[in-house]
């Protein structure tokens, strides 16, 4: 019975909002967790399954959720995505502990803004038998690149790399990297220390951040005008990302329209293949009234309807309900009239 009321709520225009209202909020929160494996699932589950399961089967209604979940989805979750993108990463560090305590501050600011970089240094970790020779620092906004055209971005991404001297560092220190960035970006970057073997000194090391387990890259810094400036910097990458969910959700809709239209044919043949239904030609039953053998229905007329007219059952003459006798071949029209038994009766006088 719960069931029953459910599916009837959302089959109505307020149900079928409330069912596009959940459908955008799922495939939101199913993409922040598994972008678009499971964003797609959701909005196929939310979408199309439970709305066709109540009962909205049209194929506009489908594609109006369709474009419901593509158009809300990504703004809201690019709402949800701007406070992650804005938590500051923590200190990095080499897994030598050759570079230790690696930090990016401030993480968020606006355009125009100076950022610093810092990174403790320490050469009594470097292997016995070789040198300190610099130290680089690498922005890109590719995350992890160390060059202007890394695989994981192919080439064309903003990049600049900046290097210190440290020939032969024998205690630890502090590196700092100070940097004016002008223009509103998502950047990361990683750091390197290179160092040489004594003899010869041919051999060159280089030593890495420990940064994200895909990329190797560090996250920061932010630089856009308030929230709403970091907002603008994402929402149009996850719009992008969402065309693959829309892709998925408009076939899976275009594969239902198809099959959707197959069974509809297939139900109209059958039903023009059925032999049409006949009218009740029991002894004594009054049958509805139609032409005589051989009198086609005059050019647009129609059959008048049956409880309008009837067909007396011995002569096929056209009746009204109230008659008793048949008026030409006097045969009783009386209910009960024994069945088989009906023959011609003289009217009544």
């Amino acid at each position: 019975m719960a069931a029953g009321s459910i599916r009837k709520f959302l089959s109505s225009r307020l149900g079928l909002a409330v069912l596009t209202a959940i459908a955008v909020l799922a495939t939101s929160g199913a993409f922040l967790v598994g972008e678009y494996l499971t964003g797609a699932i959701a909005a196929l589950l939310f979408g199309l399954g439970i709305p066709i399961w109540v009962g909205q089967k049209s194929i506009k209604w489908l594609a109006v959720i369709g474009v419901a979940i593509i158009a809300l989805s990504p703004a809201i979750a690019t709402a949800f995505e701007v406070p992650v993108v804005l938590t500051p990463s923590g200190a990095v560090g080499s897994s030598s502990q050759i570079l230790q305590n690696a930090t990016v501050s401030p993480y968020f600011a606006a355009p125009g803004s100076t950022f610093n970089w810092s990174v403790q240094v320490v050469p009594s970790k470097v292997p016995v038998g070789n040198e300190t020779r610099n130290i680089t620092l690498y922005l890109s906004t590719c995350p992890g690149a160390t060059g202007p055209n890394d695989p994981n971005c192919g080439a064309g991404y903003a990049f600049y790399n900046y290097t210190q001297p440290l020939v032969n560092l024998s205690s630890p220190r502090e590196v700092t990297f100070s940097e004016r960035i002008n223009s509103s970006n998502i950047w990361d970057w990683q750091m390197s220390l290179a160092y040489t073997s004594n003899s010869p000194r041919t051999n060159t090391t280089y030593v890495f951040l420990t940064g994200d387990p895909t990329y190797n890259g560090i996250a920061g810094p932010v630089v856009a005008n308030g929230w709403g400036g970091a907002y603008a910097l994402i929402v149009g990458a996850i719009y992008s990302d969402y065309l693959i969910v829309g892709i998925v959700f408009f076939i899976a809709v275009l594969i239902y329209a198809v099959f959707k239209q197959r069974r509809q044919r297939r139900a109209q043949a059958v039903s023009r293949a059925a032999p049409p239904e006949q009218p009740s030609t029991a002894p004594g039953a009054l049958a509805p009234a139609g032409p005589g053998p051989g009198v086609p229905l005059a050019s647009g007329a129609s059959r008048p309807p049956a409880t309008e007219e009837l067909a007396c059952p011995n002569c096929g003459a056209v009746v009204y309900p109230k008659e008793t006798f048949c008026w030409k071949c006097g045969t009783s029209l009386a209910p009960s009239t024994a069945a088989g038994a009906a023959g011609k009766q003289d009217p009544p006088s």
